[in-house]
């Protein structure tokens, strides 16, 4: 309040002549405060090279103008991908093919136990093993089902042959419910005579 009251204090004493107005003088102008514009040559003259120059001294190759290394393969990178993928080729591919063959291995004999649970049905109702169902051939997965032999009154045996993943393999059961493995598949060896006395499913494996 009192700094408002003095400025007006001092306005009404220059109104009536009791403060000289002194006049106003513009300052001299230095050569230090001289700013001199430069004319479009000089200025293109002087002008760096473009910041974006693949070769600009102070930033090596590869590494943006943030300093970080700027994004891309190296030899060494692509070495290490091959080495990791053909590792994970030789582990992984040999044991999902196994995993696919025994579970084709398993619906064949599967389908063999199906087979025979149908003639013991048909055998209940007609006395007589004769026309039963394995008389027809049947396809189940990778494996082909049909009676060995035609069945007579009181026999038969019914044998599931194998296909491509299950290729080689061939598995057998009779009237009395005997099962046995008679073929292998490719690449597991040579069943003895008269086969192994169950199923095999698995390589290595033995009754």
């Amino acid at each position: 309040m009192g700094r408002c009251s003095g400025l007006r204090g001092a306005i009404r004493s220059r109104k009536v002549g009791a403060i000289p107005v002194r006049p106003w003088v513009r300052p001299a102008m230095s050569s230090s405060n001289v700013v001199t514009v430069a004319s479009p040559s000089t200025a293109s003259a002087h002008r760096p090279a473009p910041s974006d120059s693949p070769c600009r001294p102070g930033w090596p190759q590869g590494v943006g103008r943030n300093g970080r290394r700027q994004g891309g393969f190296t030899l060494m990178d692509m070495g290490i991908a091959l080495a990791v993928i053909a590792i994970l080729a030789t582990v992984a591919i040999p044991s999902y093919r196994a995993h696919i063959q025994r579970s084709r291995l398993g619906e064949g004999v599967a389908a063999l136990a199906d087979r025979r649970a149908l003639m013991e049905q048909y055998y209940l109702g007609n006395r007589t093993y004769v026309s039963g169902p394995c008389a027809t051939s049947v396809t189940v997965g990778a494996f082909t089902l049909v009676c060995a032999s035609t069945p007579t009154a009181n026999a038969y045996t019914i044998t599931a042959t194998g296909s491509g993943t299950a290729a080689g393999a061939v598995y057998t059961v009779d009237h009395h419910g005997d099962a046995r493995t008679t073929g292998l598949p490719t690449g597991w060896g040579t069943p003895p005579t008269g086969g192994y006395p169950c199923w095999i499913t698995r390589k290595g494996d033995t009754c």
